[in-house]
Order: C-alpha cells, then sequence, then structure tokens
C-alpha cells in the first residue's frame, strides 16, 4: 500500500543531480533551485506524516552551469528515485545506490536532515553533506542562470 498525500505530490522547480567522473571522489551532489527546494522540502514533509512507505520518482534537470563551477567532467543523472519506507529500516538508515539512475533510500532521521537541507539550499547555504560519510550527499545552492 502507498501513501495517498504522497502519491498526489507533483514536482515543481529545478533540481539536479551529479557526480564527478573520477573514481576517487564518487558522492553524488544536488541542487536546486527555489521552486525546486520548496518542491522537495513539501515532498519531504508529506513523508514525514506518511503511514506507509513511499516512493517517489524526481526528474532532475541538467543545468548549464554547475553550482561548483569547477571546469570538470561531470555526469548527470536524469531522475533519481527517492525512498522512505517509513518504519521498516533504522532512523539513521541512509543509502544511494544505483549510477545513471541513483535511487536514495532513508530513514526518518535522514528525512528531516533532507527537508532541512533544501531549506538552506533555498536560502543559499550549501558546500556541505548529509547522509553518510561512504554515502554521502552533497549539496549547492543554485547558479542563477543555469
Amino acid at each position: 500500500m502507498a501513501d495517498l498525500s504522497v502519491e498526489r505530490w507533483r514536482q515543481q522547480g529545478n533540481v539536479a543531480m551529479w557526480q564527478i567522473r573520477d573514481d576517487r571522489d564518487p558522492r553524488w551532489n544536488l541542487s536546486a533551485d527555489e521552486s525546486g527546494c520548496k518542491s522537495l522540502e513539501n515532498l519531504f514533509g508529506l513523508m514525514q506524516v506518511a503511514k506507509w512507505p513511499s516512493k517517489v520518482t524526481v526528474e532532475l534537470t541538467q543545468p548549464t552551469v554547475t553550482a561548483n563551477g569547477a571546469g570538470v567532467d561531470l555526469r548527470f543523472a536524469e531522475s533519481v528515485v527517492l525512498k522512505f519506507p517509513v518504519d521498516r529500516v533504522p532512523d539513521d538508515h541512509w543509502q544511494i545506490a544505483g549510477n545513471d539512475q541513483p535511487a536514495i533510500s532513508f530513514g526518518r532521521q535522514r528525512l528531516a536532515e533532507f527537508k532541512s537541507a533544501m531549506v538552506d539550499i533555498c536560502s543559499g547555504n550549501g558546500d556541505y553533506a548529509i547522509g553518510t560519510e561512504t554515502d554521502g550527499l552533497w549539496l549547492w545552492w543554485w547558479v542563477a542562470g543555469t
């Protein structure tokens, strides 16, 4: 069974996710414009009160300018699957799996952390990671004109 309020959620704004094509740093990076941040913040709020597990696919944008501004070779994802198994995993559960289409699975504590990060990005704060040391998601503010 799925949570209807989460199923009814519709994405707004732009969200981008990428990796640097370098085996030394396999972490994923995420950025979103103001509408994208607020849309994800809304989704995470719905997930926080959900009684049933949630699984949502977020369509991603490939920006013309990346948040890190570095002239490095980047691999962009076309979509990301966000999974919230409610109480079926520990609260601090966090896992990013997949290369071309990443999937992020998280527990309640990590969901709250992810929601808070969207508020930060929307406020112009970033350049930090959430998740775990081995499976971190690096967060960046949205660069105007992307």
